[in-house]
């Protein structure tokens, strides 16, 4: 058997519509599937779902990155991001590659992440 990568990433949110608006304005993500609870967003390949029902008492320490191709295109997203006034709570880089971090509406971190080659 083998597995072929994660099909999707789930996260608890306060506001479905709120949050819908967050991942499709900031990352050109487009809603694929709906329930009354749960609202699924596709990005490429890859899958986020938003479900009503945030009871998390900390999202601290959990998040999740979406890739780019150069240190380019990360500081454009840095710009981008300050377009839509959401600050850079941290930078990080070493000899494998850079990231940058930020927080959604409802605290969970974000990481924009790119691989040297």
């Amino acid at each position: 058997m083998e597995m072929k990568g994660l099909n999707h990433v789930n996260i608890g949110v306060s506001d479905l519509e709120k949050s819908k608006k967050f991942y499709c304005e900031v990352f050109g993500m487009t809603e694929v599937y709906r329930e009354p609870h749960l609202i699924f967003l596709i990005c490429g390949r890859d899958i986020l779902t938003l479900q009503d029902n945030y009871n998390q008492k900390t999202t601290e320490g959990m998040h999740f990155g979406f890739d780019v191709n150069s240190e380019d295109e990360m500081n454009k997203w840095k710009d981008w991001l300050k377009e839509k006034s959401i600050s850079i709570v941290n930078e990080r880089g070493d000899e494998g590659g850079a990231g940058i971090y930020f927080h959604d509406l409802d605290g969970y971190t974000i990481e924009i992440y790119y691989m040297k080659q």
